[in-house]
């Protein structure tokens, strides 16, 4: 039995009947038992929420049935009289013919189900307009088969079929061990949804052996699952029973008496059937059909524009568009007489200003804006004294307009007296108002707390009595124009019904039928509400039905306007999306830019661009594929006549020819592809058209889209070439934005004369060539046009004579020196000329030839110029010829200046000059203390290496770029090449106070400094430190070697500063022995670390070398602990291993004990919480004030128990040694890999809790626990828990992509900085200018200072540190000692002569200041130890040392 699809649809109706007879004439076909059950299929409680009105049988035999697209005749026939049933399906299909509902009677089936004791002949065969209906032996109905034989075997067959393949996987579930709860919800969802399916109809009817079959599927299921199943007889008991119960109690059902449909959305309904012969309406407004005319107008589908409709609503509803509209008119008219709420002298006001002529928009929406605040400043309405409440919005789709009443008055200062009266007023109506609730809240109590809440909904159909009631004389106040329209038009109570050509059917080729427009589906919605509302009023329904249904009528008006609103209720959201009229004509789809300013024209072509440099760039190369297609309408005149006979014999498929030739005398078109094309050549006269292909020199016009300016469209000249890419010159593609990796441009072929001259002379490239937005010229020479030595080479980044490769390191290079590969450096070759000086050396170089290193490439004769590889001819001959002039490209070599640079380039130091020395391997080796400027690690990091190519280049090099010139970042002066990781190891570890060597081990460790350039270096070691009971060096001394290897060094270096584990008093008695005194190169106390060794301090014994002694010596010093350190820790020996970070039993319960006490506290606080007890913090909520607490307590625990693993720790632990001396890792790393790992933070604060109010769903909802909120207590030796460790990865997480995010935005920040101070240069005049010599600063910095060349912090010149190193160097002691004031006047006479008079005042200043405090000081100490002629050797001077 099939079906009818909705109305209006050009779907076949698929009729079927079931003729049922009986020999009994008394009884009704229900009274039957077996007929019972079939009729019980028909009407089942599934099927009764389906049964729509318009199925409702001419017969009263009869029974018709919907579902979704399927349609059922149920006949009975009595006394084998069958008129009633043919004739009500001869009335179905007379339905849908006049529905527009075609036919299809092949899918349609007959079944007969005949209860008759005594069989009979078949009644005659069905046909529905002259086509027979296949007549079945049993059909499926809503998923159950029924059969002729009245039997259910068919169906149960099916059925056991189904649930024994179910059977399978249950078994399958059974062997992987499930739990019994699962396979028992897998066999109810599976098996017994199966089993059960319309049992209500089959199962009473079945045989006993059906039954059985049944049975066997229930027992083989709980043999499986191991527990008792529900039997089939009582699950059919509980439904008959459940569904009796439900038809009872559900007055909708067709069993019930009280039967109504309800408009809840969730049923199948269709519009009303027509069934008179008139034709439907909508067959008037317009045609979608080519064999059916418009019945309006005549006309057929090509010309009908089509006729619009309208729709009466039953009730008015609000329009979506114009809501904000009637809430603003709401907002200034009274609720009760409808006036504005203006007094008379303001209407007046106002009146006179809109009567000025040419009023602006802006200048009207300003006044609306002024009206609208003065009347929603008035609560008292001026004309009938009502109270007014404020107009507001409720939050929902049902655009319902509420009228709150409260005395949300915002008083005026010129108006005090009227609001107070209006206050009065107010709060005497607001009390009538409320004691109108008195008889409810009696009855109700539950209604006295909401009363606060009250309001009052306007209605569509109060808001539209409201707007008929405004007087005219008050609507031009409302800024609308009455002639055009008034308020009410603002109310929607007549719907617009557009015609068939704007909502056409599809006809659907794969399914029979019409696909309907989303309009029309629509609109059938509101007329069926509009039915259903319209029927409730006649029959005097519920007021609540009525509600309801007219917020459906509300959403579906606007939803046909504006389908995209939102916060819609989820029971009345459609479940399809549709295109409203907004959707139609807003966006780049819509009616206005996706048709009325389309972009898709004819005589156009698109296709991928590329270049071609030998075109003029006003030419563009055009296929010759699109060149054949494109065609310009060329009239016929006496001077392209054999041309256009020629073309026309050419025809449409060779180039150049024509596709179409115009009469001048019939205007009628000929396809030249056939026909005799000689014979229309021939035939050709003046004023004939011809259609000719596109050619050399048409004119045509050229776009890239987007079109961001004029220019993005141009003229070009057309030149046909093969091939199928448009071509351009690549001078034209910045006008175009337009690059060559695949992006397309349209070409469009002007069809007139006269548009081809205004084209080429307004949109011709030749005559845009500059940009109309400030003259500049646009169109110009580009990229590889652009071989300058600016863009090609100073700022290019692929250049020759250049190498990269995998780094690594190398501590015995100096840091000066860079490690080259044999490989490279046989590539990289440097153009030497030949001289007296270097003459065999070049002979050698040259017999050896490009494959031995080292050798030479090529030799460049000095006369003819001319090159010639070395890798093949006789060497030997061409050596014995070399004459001085000629140049030898030899290979890198030992002592070649190299630029070694690794990206990106940050800054200055990120490529510096190195000393090339050519190694084995692959790599480029260079000293470990260079990293930190090249920000490199040799994790697989790739450098560059450069070649200079002349020694004017290496000259500048060296001296500029070179490392030993850039040992400070010019950011602060402080030292960036320094000692890093194992150098700093190695030194703190030597310099211990109990570190001591024998005199074999002392010379082994110091002959490692014997390298490169030191080879040759005379060592004096020191007395050792112990004579008896043997003589020991210790390690303080060997540092000492590092800073003056022997005696004729002149290195006297000296610094005391303090180190990082300084414990604050008595400086060199430390007890942790970290201050550092070094006195003329002799390191008397202290262990060396980070803060004296390393980068970021000025307290640095390399910088003191560097400031006191130059580059070189800090260099050298530093390629000494390089080499000396690492010999040191490989005799030592020093690694990590998992005991360094076990913990003890001490340091367990020490952790334990904070946790403990961390915890106590936090659920103190959560506990404060929940009582009301927390103290706010100030700018905080109770929520903020408790997290902030929580994560300062557990940050509190991290930070104890890392100083308790101090405490714990030993001395020689390694983790520890790496923090304590500043080579890698911190005291919070140890704490994280022996005690706690502690509060993970995301985002700055603990961990958000997740959907469903708590972080994982391990923990209970809304919990504070400090566990569940991102504290790890475990460390990484004890491993994390899943959680802990899921929190873990939460925050790196965050890291990475904060990481990420920032590299990108620096990055960016950086080059524009960059950009923008590029040309910024410091003149001889000490000013600052750019490259046009604008002054940009008159003194660079504001104070003239480098800070590469500061000494001290934020100062020129440390002088405490100057002082200090003079006592030390020049001790004077045979000299006399200065008074105060002898010291005083002589710096005064000093700082007078020449040499003090480049400085400036303020320098002068600080010297004089410097020199009364140590003078001061003098005084102090003679006067404390009474000495008035002789100075203690400390506080003496020489004034020689001090010039």
């Amino acid at each position: 039995m099939k079906s009818a699809e909705q109305m209006r649809q050009q779907a076949h109706i698929q009729v079927v009947s079931k003729n049922l007879y009986s020999q009994d004439t008394r009884r009704t076909p229900l009274a039957h038992g077996v007929l019972d059950h079939r009729m019980g299929c028909v009407l089942s409680p599934l099927l009764y929420t389906l049964y729509t009105f318009d199925c409702r049988p001419s017969h009263p035999t009869n029974v018709i049935i919907k579902f979704a697209d399927d349609t059922t005749v149920v006949g009975l026939i009595k006394n084998n009289t069958e008129a009633a049933y043919r004739d009500e399906v001869d009335n179905l299909v007379e339905w849908c013919s006049l529905n527009n509902l075609s036919l299809n009677s092949s899918k349609t089936k007959e079944v007969i189900l005949d209860f008759r004791k005594k069989k009979e002949t078949d009644p005659p065969p069905l046909y529905i307009k002259g086509d027979l209906v296949e007549r079945v032996s049993h059909f499926k109905f809503l998923g159950t088969y029924i059969c002729q034989d009245l039997t259910w075997t068919t169906n149960i067959t099916s059925l056991v079929k189904k649930a024994q393949q179910r059977l399978y996987f249950l078994r399958t579930l059974r062997r992987a061990n499930l739990p019994q709860a699962l396979l028992l919800s897998f066999y109810r969802c599976s098996i017994e949804s199966i089993l059960t399916h319309d049992m209500l109809v089959w199962y009473s009817s079945c045989s006993a052996l059906d039954k059985k079959t049944l049975d066997r599927v229930v027992k083989s299921a709980q043999d499986i699952i191991r527990t008792t199943l529900p039997s089939l007889p009582d699950l059919y008991r509980n439904r008959c029973l459940r569904r009796a119960k439900g038809i009872i109690q559900d007055s909708s059902h067709p069993a019930h008496s009280l039967f109504e449909v309800l408009p809840s959305g969730r049923r199948y309904r269709t519009i009303k059937s027509h069934t008179s012969s008139e034709p439907p309406v909508l067959w008037f407004q317009g045609t979608s059909e080519k064999d059916r005319p418009c019945l309006t107008c005549g006309k057929n589908l090509a010309d009908c524009l089509g006729h619009y409709g309208y729709l009466d609503l039953e009730l008015p509803c609000f329009h979506v568009g114009y809501f904000k509209a009637i809430i603003g008119i709401l907002q200034m008219i009274c609720k009760t007489c409808s006036r504005i709420m203006l007094t008379k002298e303001e209407k007046l006001q106002f009146l006179d200003y809109l009567k000025k002529p040419n009023l602006a928009y802006l200048q009207k929406r300003g006044l609306k804006k002024k009206i609208s605040d003065k009347c929603r400043k008035r609560t008292i309405c001026l004309s009938c004294s009502a109270y007014n409440g404020e107009s507001l919005k409720r939050l929902s789709t049902l655009l319902k307009q509420v009228t709150v009443y409260g005395e949300k008055v915002r008083p005026a200062e010129d108006h005090s007296r009227e609001i107070q009266d209006d206050k009065e007023d107010g709060g005497s109506f607001v009390s009538e108002f409320i004691q109108s609730f008195n008889t409810a809240i009696e009855h109700n109590k539950i209604i006295e707390p909401l009363l606060s809440r009250a309001q009052e909904n306007l209605n569509p159909l109060v808001v539209l009595s409201l707007f008929r009631r405004i007087p005219a004389e008050d609507i031009p106040l409302l800024l609308m124009n009455p002639e055009a329209g008034k308020p009410s038009d603002l109310i929607l109570t007549r719907l617009l019904v557009p015609p068939l050509c704007i909502r056409p059917s599809v006809v659907s080729d794969l399914k029979s039928g019409t696909n309907e427009d989303d309009l029309t589906m629509k609109l059938t919605e509101i007329i069926f509400l509009n039915d259903v509302i319209k029927k409730h009023r006649v029959t005097g329904a519920k007021t609540q039905m009525i509600m309801e249904d007219w917020d459906f009528l509300q959403l579906q008006c606007a939803l046909y306007i504006n389908s995209e609103l939102s916060g819609i209720p989820l029971n009345m959201a459609p479940k399809k999306w549709t295109r409203g009229f907004v959707q139609r004509l807003k966006g780049k789809q819509g009616r206005f830019r996706g048709n009325l300013s389309g972009k898709r024209v004819d005589f156009s072509g698109r296709t991928v661009i590329s270049p071609d440099p030998n075109l003029r760039i006003d030419e563009v190369a055009v296929p010759v594929h699109v060149a054949k297609i494109l065609t310009y309408p060329e009239k016929v005149n006496k001077a392209n006549l054999e041309l256009m006979r020629k073309l026309v014999r050419n025809g449409p498929d060779v180039h150049p020819g024509a596709n179409f030739i115009q009469n001048r005398s019939t205007q009628m078109k000929r396809f030249l592809k056939y026909g005799n094309r000689e014979k229309i050549a021939q035939e050709l006269r003046f004023g004939d058209v011809v259609e000719r292909h596109l050619i050399d020199g048409d004119i045509v016009l050229f776009n890239r889209q987007p079109s961001l300016h004029k220019l993005s469209i141009m003229a070009h000249i057309a030149r046909v070439k093969p091939h199928r890419t448009f071509r351009f010159n690549e001078c034209v593609c910045t006008p175009y934005n337009a690059d060559f990796d695949g992006d397309e441009m349209n070409l469009h072929l002007p069809q007139t004369e006269e548009a081809k001259a205004e084209a080429l002379v307004l949109m011709g490239t030749k005559a845009n060539l500059v940009t109309p937005r400030n003259g500049e010229p646009l169109i110009a020479a580009i990229q590889d046009f652009l071989t300058g030595r600016f863009r090609g080479n100073l700022s290019g980044k692929r250049v020759d004579f250049s190498g990269r490769t995998v780094i690594s390191p190398d501590p015995n290079l100096r840091i000066d020196e860079v490690a080259v590969p044999v490989h490279v450096a046989k590539i990289l070759t440097y153009p030497e000329k030949v001289n007296k000086a270097n003459l065999e050396l070049m002979r050698k170089l040259v017999r050896n030839g490009p494959d031995v290193h080292p050798g030479a490439n090529f030799i460049q004769n000095r006369s003819t110029q001319m090159k010639r590889f070395l890798k093949y001819g006789n060497r030997e001959k061409i050596a014995q010829e070399l004459r001085f002039g000629d140049v030898v490209e030899r290979h890198l070599i030992d002592g070649d200046i190299v630029l070694f640079n690794r990206q990106p380039s940050l800054h200055k130091l990120s490529i510096m000059a190195h000393i090339a020395r050519v190694k084995p391997h692959r790599t480029f080796r260079f000293n470990e203390c260079v990293c930190t400027p090249y920000n490199a690690d040799f994790d697989g990091d790739e450098m560059n290496l450069h070649l200079p190519q002349t020694e004017e280049a290496k000259a500048e090099a060296l001296v500029l770029m070179g490392t030993k010139a850039n040992l400070v970042t010019p950011r602060n002066g402080e030292p960036l090449i320094a000692a890093i990781q194992d150098f700093l190891t190695g030194a703190y570890l030597l310099t211990f106070k109990d570190t001591f060597f024998d005199r074999s081990k002392v010379c082994q460790i110091v002959a490692s400094i014997l390298v490169g350039k030191d080879q040759k270096v005379r060592i004096t070691l020191p007395r050792p430190a112990i004579i008896k009971p043997m003589a020991l060096w210790t390690g303080k001394q060997i540092f000492s070697l590092i800073l003056k290897p022997g005696n004729d060094c002149p290195v006297k270096a000296n610094l005391r500063t303090k180190g990082k584990q300084y414990c604050g008093k008595g400086e060199d008695l430390c007890h942790n022995d970290s201050f550092v005194v070094i006195h003329n190169s002799e390191l008397m106390c202290g262990s060396l670390d980070k803060g004296t060794l390393g980068s970021g301090s000025k307290n640095n014994i390399f910088y003191i070398l560097l400031r006191d002694y130059g580059q070189l010596e800090a260099a050298n010093a530093m390629s000494r602990l390089a080499r000396l350190a690492p010999v040191f820790l490989s005799n030592r020996g020093f690694s990590i291993g998992i005991g360094d970070v076990t913990p003890g039993q001490g340091l367990l319960k020490a952790k334990q004990d904070l946790l403990d006490d961390g915890y106590t506290k936090c659920d103190e606080y959560i506990e404060a919480l929940h009582t009301g007890k927390l103290q706010q913090q100030p700018g905080c909520t109770a929520e903020e004030t408790l997290e902030a607490l929580i994560l300062r307590e557990l940050s509190v625990i991290r930070d104890r128990a890392g100083s308790a693993c101090l405490r714990e720790l030993d001395k020689s632990n390694s983790p520890l040694t790496m923090a304590l001396c500043g080579s890698k890792g911190s005291f919070i790393n140890i704490s994280q890999m022996i005690a706690c790992v502690g509060q993970q933070a995301i985002s700055g604060s603990r961990v958000p809790d997740g959907f469903e109010n708590r972080s994982l769903p391990h923990f209970e909802k809304h919990s504070k626990l400090p566990a569940a909120k991102g504290f790890v207590a475990n460390s990484f030796y004890s491993g994390l828990t899943p959680t802990e460790f899921f929190f873990h990865t939460m925050a790196g997480r965050e890291g990475l992509v904060d990481t990420a995010v920032k590299t990108a935005e620096t990055g960016y920040m950086q080059r524009r900085l960059v950009k923008s101070l590029e040309d910024l240069c410091s003149q001889y005049d000490l000013t600052v200018r750019s490259s046009t010599g604008d002054i940009i600063q008159f003194i660079y910095g504001g104070d003239g200072l480098d800070p590469a060349d500061m000494e001290g912090k934020d100062e020129p010149l440390e002088f405490k540190r100057v002082l200090d190193n003079i006592r030390a160097v020049y001790s004077c002691h045979s000299e006399p000692a200065l008074s105060q004031n002898e010291l005083v006047l002589t710096a005064d006479s000093i700082m007078k002569r020449e040499d003090f008079l480049c400085c400036r005042d303020s320098f002068l200043e600080e010297i004089r200041k410097f020199i009364k405090s140590t003078s001061e000081r003098i005084k102090k100490t003679r006067d404390k130890y009474g000495s008035t002629t002789m100075e203690p050797p400390s506080q003496k001077f020489c004034t020689s040392s001090i010039a």
